[in-house]
């Protein structure tokens, strides 16, 4: 069990998941910048966590707590623009193995509507605009717009930096329970066309290596991106960061007995 022990206004604190991945824990967003620079390190995941006022610690519930809590569902959305929902329909097609993925795109359902069925979801996959003030091509999806029944599992953020700034949308998810991991990138003008191709080896990770944790398929990722001989592909992929717990499970796919 993860225990994160309380730390200062002044430093970070470190504290290590199931899976060996190293979890940093602070207060400000500078703290964790100089202290997170990459999703996986030495073949392990890196994830942080910034505990909001009031904190004094953080711990994560049990394996098999999680496990009951997060169903297996796993959905895509994406922004009312050709180029996403082609890409999230492509990264649907991609892991649909063994699994049903949910699709409620922007073309085909609003923002209550999709808020509604990702509530409680597995594993949440999010192509389009975004920020740090949240999805703002799913309809302007806003953190007060996030009134979920049940918590989602893993949210991913296909877009600029919904992470850092001001209003910090994918820290305060994870600080309001919302969402126990959420992974994005940092960049604040990500190359749609490095979003693609990165969804695109997530896709084939998720389907192939079928990972357990998100720390796990992260690791999956970071492998298979540096076996292309693309500078700057690899270069996109170091923007990315997991915000929260990397032994979160992941919806599995049903293997056959044949």
């Amino acid at each position: 069990m993860l225990l994160v022990a309380p730390v200062n206004d002044q430093r970070c604190g470190r504290s290590f998941c199931d899976s060996g991945g190293r979890v940093v824990v602070g207060r400000r967003q500078s703290d964790i910048r100089r202290q997170v620079l990459r999703p996986v390190e030495h073949g392990r995941p890196v994830s942080f966590i910034i505990m909001g006022r009031g904190s004094n610690n953080a711990t994560r519930p049990s394996p098999d707590t999680q496990i009951s809590r997060y169903p297996t569902r796993t959905h895509v959305l994406a922004e009312w623009d050709t180029p996403y929902t082609q890409s999230a329909r492509g990264w649907k097609r991609r892991v649909e193995v063994g699994r049903h993925v949910y699709d409620h795109c922007a073309d085909r359902c609003n923002r209550d509507g999709a808020v509604a069925a990702i509530s409680g979801a597995g594993l949440v996959m999010y192509f389009g605009h975004a920020s740090d003030v949240g999805l703002d091509g799913y309809h302007g999806i806003a953190l007060e717009e996030m009134t979920l029944d049940q918590p989602i599992g893993v949210f991913v953020s296909w877009s600029c930096n919904a992470i850092f700034g001001r209003c910090a949308f994918a820290i305060r998810l994870v600080q309001r329970g919302l969402v126990s991991a959420f992974v994005g990138t940092i960049d604040p003008a990500a190359r749609t066309q490095d979003n693609r191709a990165l969804a695109e080896i997530s896709a084939d990770c998720l389907a192939l290596d079928n990972p357990r944790t998100v720390g796990d398929w992260m690791v999956a990722i970071d492998d298979s991106v540096q076996t292309h001989d693309d500078a700057q592909l690899v270069k996109a992929w170091q923007q990315f960061r997991i915000v929260g717990n990397p032994d979160q499970p992941l919806p599995r796919a049903r293997v056959s007995s044949s």
